[in-house]
């Protein structure tokens, strides 16, 4: 098995030696192999973090069931932490890269609001996208219970009252028209959507919604001949206000081209874009195509690949049907909610064309056929568990849709 690791317990540490009176590191044999677990990489999986975390493994020594760490400890173990040794030549680094490799190749098939807020459809695993919460808590929950769509829902706990999460300040035009709008439950309280003039510090515009069901919050604003800068409020009016909130969107009425998330790499991964009927905006299933769109690569902008142009323009919200990346997992806690097997399979993949890549030796031929192996099965997984997702038509242009060389 890829990354095949052993677990111990410590029983003393030091900034320069591990101890473990745990069979098989302590042994009283004659012949007890010495480069056991030389070059082996060490991680301390709980107790006192130790730093670094983790470390090579450069002395074993098995009568006294010590290790060396390759590098001394600035902060060393707890005297009963316990440890993972990683074998087989995989570090645990290149285990991490490899799922998150695995898991940005993966992808799943969801629905998202076009707008000019980053994670306008609050499926981000944080919400780092977002400002500083005032008067409230904001998290995002992954319960099915509080979820319209995707994996997650951004949730507003208020701590007193009119507590508020706000967007990051988004660059408007003024005496402009905006559309504004976002899917809210009220676990709690009275939800209120307020378009801020972060200028002037003033409201420019609100409304509420009070119902535990999901619902729209919808309005138009016209910005005034001084602001030049807008955020959305996403708040309780009680100081007990518990609110749910997704697809928050902003966007500006009659404009035609986007620049879409950075995890768009692909034209494929965009198949359809759709509107909302105005009268059944409180369903989260009623869409009708849009006439004309188009995809084109965005050279201008480092973190958009492609920009979308639409004709005619922006005259209400509009969601983009996409296959989207899984995201990636940072902390030793996060969690995904791609197929367990699937992402194994598909990591163990990643790990063999690491080990491919080395010095060529016997071990090379063997890795080979282990991922000829690994390839098919992971092909014949894909078939099986992958979303189908439909193939996006091509069409022709009509002649009033713009042209990226003259689209603004």
């Amino acid at each position: 098995m890829l990354g095949a690791y052993e677990s111990g317990s410590l029983t003393a540490a030091t900034t320069t030696l591990l101890t473990s009176a745990t069979y098989p590191y302590k042994t009283n044999l004659t012949n007890a192999e010495v480069n056991t677990y030389k070059g082996c990489e060490l991680y301390v999986t709980s107790g006192t973090a130790p730093v670094p975390n983790p470390v090579a493994i450069t002395t074993y020594s098995p009568s006294a069931g010590t290790f060396v760490p390759s590098i001394d400890y600035t902060t060393s173990p707890g005297a009963t932490a316990t440890f993972d040794i990683y074998k087989k030549g995989i570090r645990l680094s290149e285990i991490k890269n490899a799922v998150n490799a695995a898991l940005r190749d993966l992808r799943y098939p969801t629905i998202i609001p076009l707008s000019l807020l980053a994670d306008a459809d609050c499926d981000e695993s944080g919400v780092t996208s977002w400002g500083t919460a005032v008067n409230a808590t904001a998290s995002k929950v992954t319960s099915s219970g509080n979820l319209l769509r995707g994996m997650r829902a951004l949730r507003v706990l208020n701590s007193a009252a009119n507590g508020y999460l706000p967007s990051a300040a988004k660059v408007v035009e003024t005496s402009h028209t905006y559309y504004v709008q976002a899917r809210v439950g009220a676990a709690s309280g009275t939800a209120k959507l307020i378009a801020y003039d972060a200028t002037n510090s003033a409201e420019i515009d609100s409304d509420t919604w009070d119902e535990t069901d999901w619902g729209t919050i919808y309005f138009s604003i016209s910005i005034p001949s001084t602001c030049k800068s807008l955020t959305l409020r996403l708040s309780g009016v009680e100081a007990t206000a518990d609110i749910y909130w997704d697809d928050v969107i902003l966007l500006k009425a009659n404009d035609y081209e986007f620049a879409l998330p950075d995890w768009v790499t692909k034209e494929s991964y965009i198949q359809r874009v759709v509107a909302a009927s105005q009268s059944e905006e409180a369903r989260s299933d009623q869409y009708s195509d849009w006439p004309w769109w188009r995809l084109y690569p965005d050279l201008s902008n480092p973190l958009a690949a492609y920009k979308l142009a639409i004709s005619p323009g922006i005259s209400r919200p509009l969601w983009i049907w996409a296959s989207r990346p899984f995201a990636v997992l940072s902390a030793d806690t996060d969690t995904t909610f791609s197929d367990r097997n699937l992402v194994e399979l598909a990591s163990c993949v990643k790990l063999l064309d690491v080990l491919m890549d080395r010095a060529p030796s016997e071990e090379t031929k063997i890795w080979k056929e282990e991922r000829r192996k690994k390839g098919k099965e992971l092909a014949a997984l894909l078939t099986i568990r992958q979303p189908l997702v439909p193939m996006r038509l091509s069409f022709g242009t009509p002649q009033s849709a713009p042209s990226p060389a003259v689209a603004r």
